[in-house]
């Protein structure tokens, strides 16, 4: 057995012991999933609209996300739709 496996079933998860440790929020139905449905759809397809997230509508805003990641610089928009900056 190395040190790191004795000492993690000696002590078990020391990270959790830290002051600025914070488990993160569960990603299923989260703005950071719509988010990067977005911009995986973006590499893939050469535009983005509105509509092809109709299915993503949850208490989160679509449009604004989008907005967002415009403002951010992630994505640009050109009329309605929506590109890779």
């Amino acid at each position: 057995m190395d040190c790191g496996a004795m000492l993690k079933r000696a002590v078990g998860n020391v990270n959790t012991c830290a002051a600025k440790y914070a488990k993160q929020s569960a990603f299923k139905g989260s703005r950071r999933e719509i988010r990067g449905a977005i911009l995986r759809r973006a590499t893939e397809k050469e535009k983005v609209t509105l509509a092809d997230f109709k299915e993503h509508q949850t208490k989160f805003s679509v449009p604004e996300i989008f907005s967002e990641l415009d403002s951010e610089g992630f994505l640009r928009k050109i009329g309605e739709d929506f590109t890779l900056a």
